[in-house]
């Protein structure tokens, strides 16, 4: 019988991002952590949901605020860390800079979204 182990992931973010990434999801009704996991699977593309972006990783890596740092640990399964370190590998880049990568690219597409149906209320 195959059991997924959890791991604990650190993840090192700017303040800034983390108070985004906070409102996105408390917006969602969801946790930070559940916030982060649907952006992972989204950017492995192991999601129904689809977040459509033309920008390179490393652009939007540029782009990832510096500053003091806040901490989130996430609890992953075996597979998933598996995954971050295979597709993290593949681009020459750590972990950390990929799960910050999936949620810039997750905030990015949910402000997107949230100027599109303000849009539509007026």
């Amino acid at each position: 019988m195959d059991i997924a182990v959890d791991k604990n992931l650190t993840i090192r973010l700017p303040k800034n991002l983390r108070g985004g990434l906070d409102a996105a999801a408390n917006k969602l009704e969801l946790t930070t952590n559940s916030y982060i996991k649907v952006s992972l699977y989204t950017i492995l593309d192991l999601s129904p949901f689809k977040v459509k972006t033309d920008r390179k990783l490393n652009d939007i890596i540029s782009e990832i605020p510096s500053g003091k740092e806040s901490r989130i640990h996430l609890l992953i399964s075996d597979e998933l860390n598996e995954l971050l370190r295979k597709k993290a590998k593949k681009y020459n880049i750590s972990v950390n800079k990929l799960v910050l990568s999936a949620i810039m690219i997750s905030l990015k597409s949910h402000a997107a979204t949230e100027k599109t149906t303000n849009t539509f209320k007026e």
